[in-house]
């Protein structure tokens, strides 16, 4: 299953958030009854797995020796927090999760300082109240290697490319060339 890390869990193994690659194994915690619940099509589970073996998709600088080169293992990271309980004091929690993610889609955020071999992107407004600007859709279409590996999934407002996206920006670009009309070079 392609994957997305989601914590910063080795970075000196590059095993870093928004780093992508393919999970390739799942150890089960031993306390794991034998026989699993299916419910459709997905095998339920008691408690997070024992580890996962993660292949990035580039190199990594570490080399494991009991593991092939490039795999990873993942274990799940432990986590406390606390949150009040009714003004009388607090209780705290205590919740173990595996940093990986589903890596088959992802947003703009998550795609940031990677250059992804094909693209295909949604540039219809959102669902929720902030736009999708022109600043934004520039951001993720120059993640891709270039204008034939990226589609566009659905129809979009053809203004998003059109429109200044900063009114303020748009000023200062003016303001500025005013003063550079002005300047003269000796």
């Amino acid at each position: 299953m392609r994957a997305m890390v989601l914590a910063n869990i080795a970075t000196e193994a590059d095993l870093a958030n928004g780093m992508r690659g393919t999970v390739t194994d799942i150890i089960l915690d031993e306390r794991e009854p034998i026989e699993h619940e299916v419910m459709d099509g997905a095998t339920m589970l008691h408690h997070p797995p024992a580890c996962i073996f993660f292949k990035l998709d580039g190199e990594t600088a570490v080399r494991l020796a009991e593991f092939p080169e490039g795999l990873l293992p993942i274990v799940p990271q432990e986590t406390k927090f606390s949150v009040p309980v009714n003004g009388t004091g607090s209780r705290t929690i205590l919740r173990q999760q595996v940093a990986l993610t589903p890596g088959y889609a992802f947003t703009d955020l998550k795609s940031q300082g990677q250059t992804i071999e094909y693209v295909i992107m949604d540039l219809a407004s959102p669902n929720y109240r902030s736009k999708l600007n022109a600043f934004g859709a520039y951001v993720s279409l120059s993640h891709s290697r270039g204008r034939e590996t990226i589609r566009i999934l659905r129809g979009f407002d053809g203004s998003l490319f059109v429109t200044h996206p900063s009114p303020a920006l748009e000023a200062e670009d003016q303001r500025l060339d005013e003063c550079g009309a002005a300047t003269t070079i000796a």
